[in-house]
């Protein structure tokens, strides 16, 4: 029997294995996914993130810091000045998302961590003492089980915890992709009468586009993303052509605001996207994540000694 079972293998579940292996408790980690995805949802780790991280030896591994004054913005209002902080250490750390993952795996393996990759855990069950899990064709048993798998979680669903809030309004599509005109394509935050555009420019490679429909909500949130769709709500917002090819990571999302009714539910716990989801801007997603593997670790450990 595992002490800890945790349920998903993204930066959230990594840094978690971590902190645990790293408060003397062995974990095991369940990835539904074979090979990790390399996509890069966020890239943004904020000041407390980057003092805990650096705490643990981790921050030079993980990305490049940003002192001094730093312009920034939280949920889309812009203009905030962080120098303030700048004394405490890094304000802002910019690190894509798949990489701190990648570190953070190399660090939870290091500990003591078992990652099991292609294994998707498709039920549980509660016992007095333990949890078994059901993955694929198999079962396992742990003492607690934390579901760190984002927003539609199965831990959650399975443990008969609620998740409510507001719904979408917002329709934003992501992607990386070659701009061939890359220079007729503005730069950052872009905010026009007919919505917001952000293009992390790379003229020699792949750029971040981002576009934001404030009209409505996505009508089918799961459904593919195409080129032509990025392209057409890049060139609606920016009312000029925008060309581009070689798309990668193309997503939709949108900017509901859901919270677990609970943390936990006997042994279940949740972290990350798994216990609340936010408007992805500025990294609170993967931000809060992080600090729930950290805090969540301190309080499992204590409970196994």
């Amino acid at each position: 029997m595992y002490d800890v079972a945790i349920v998903g293998g993204g930066p959230v579940g990594m840094l978690l294995a971590a902190e645990l292996g790293l408060q003397g408790v062995r974990p095991l980690v369940l990835e539904r996914p074979a090979v990790p995805s390399g996509e890069s949802k966020a890239g943004t780790l904020h000041a407390r993130t980057a003092q805990s991280l650096d705490r643990r030896g981790l921050l030079d591994a993980v990305g490049r810091s940003s002192g001094g004054s730093v312009n920034f913005h939280f949920s889309g209002m812009f203009g905030l000045d962080l120098g303030a902080v700048a004394e405490e250490g890094a304000s802002i750390v910019g690190s894509p998302q798949a990489w701190a993952e990648r570190v953070f795996a190399r660090y939870a393996t290091a500990l003591g961590a078992e990652i099991r990759r292609g294994q998707e855990v498709t039920g549980l069950v509660q016992h007095d003492d333990h949890v078994v899990l059901t993955a694929g064709a198999h079962e396992l048993s742990a003492r607690y089980v934390v579901g760190t798998d984002g927003a539609r979680s199965t831990v959650r669903r399975a443990a008969g915890i609620p998740f409510t809030g507001t719904p979408a309004r917002v329709a934003a599509l992501m992607g990386d992709v070659r701009l061939l005109d890359p220079y007729g394509v503005p730069p950052g935050y872009t905010r026009t009468p007919r919505g917001w555009i952000i293009v992390w420019l790379d003229p020699a490679g792949h750029s971040r586009v981002t576009t934001y429909d404030f009209r409505a909500p996505h009508p089918d949130r799961r459904a593919p993303v195409t080129l032509a769709e990025l392209r057409e709500a890049a060139e609606r917002i920016l009312d000029r052509p925008v060309p581009m090819a070689g798309p990668r990571n193309l997503s939709r999302y949108g900017d509901a605001a859901l919270q677990a009714g609970t943390y936990r539910e006997g042994r279940v716990l949740l972290a990350g996207d798994a216990a609340h989801v936010h408007f992805p801007w500025g990294g609170q997603g993967l931000n809060t994540g992080l600090a729930d593997a950290f805090s969540r670790a301190v309080r499992r450990a204590d409970e196994l000694r």
